[in-house]
């Protein structure tokens, strides 16, 4: 299975006070934030990583794990730790923070899936610097491809699905979709595990 993970850095909250306004009021001054990964994608990672995992040969992967960010040069940070975790390959696509939305991130992405290939993509369900819980519900949307989102449990099926979990009042709700699909997770996909 190939699986295409979309990474985004943010700023760590617990810098918020370094945010600086110019008088001029047109920009923010992000210089002196610390980056980390959004901490919804890094459980995507992980996500991807687990369905990779060969159970007849511990140690090897079934599978590939392909990450992909969008932003500056300094974004190869969050894509050499996510390598270090386990990704096979990285993609970063060139652009400035303040290029970049939702819709926009969508749509780069549909090219990234266009070209590569992937069974399934696997992001987190928002990131934690808007809040805006969209592109993965947009990308699908692109692509015309079934989506699951806020998953707290994915397995793979023979039949060419996922069986996805999402925690609903009340109980587990389950989700069935078919290869090709967009999954967005939650952070009970790690549940059980150190982040």
């Amino acid at each position: 299975m190939k699986i295409l993970v979309a990474l985004k850095r943010v700023s760590d909250p617990d810098n918020a006070n370094k945010v600086k306004i110019p008088a001029s009021g047109d920009k923010v001054d992000t210089t002196g934030l610390e980056w980390k990964p959004n901490p919804f994608d890094e459980y995507a990672l992980e996500a991807a990583l687990r369905l990779t995992e060969n159970g007849q040969q511990p140690k090897t992967r079934a599978g590939e794990v392909v990450v992909v960010t969008f932003g500056p040069k300094e974004t190869e940070t969050t894509l050499r730790a996510a390598l270090a975790t386990g990704a096979d390959r990285a993609i970063r696509v060139d652009v400035t923070d303040e290029q970049l939305d939702g819709d926009v991130v969508a749509r780069a992405l549909k090219s990234i899936v266009d070209k590569e290939k992937p069974d399934v993509v696997v992001m987190g369900k928002q990131t934690v610097d808007g809040d805006t819980n969209q592109v993965g519900q947009l990308l699908a949307e692109y692509l015309d491809w079934p989506q699951a989102t806020f998953a707290a449990t994915i397995e793979e099926e023979a039949n060419g699905s996922l069986l996805v979990g999402r925690e609903v009042d009340g109980g587990v709700a389950k989700v069935r979709v078919k290869l090709p699909a967009v999954v967005t997770v939650d952070l009970r996909i790690v549940s059980g595990t150190s982040v």
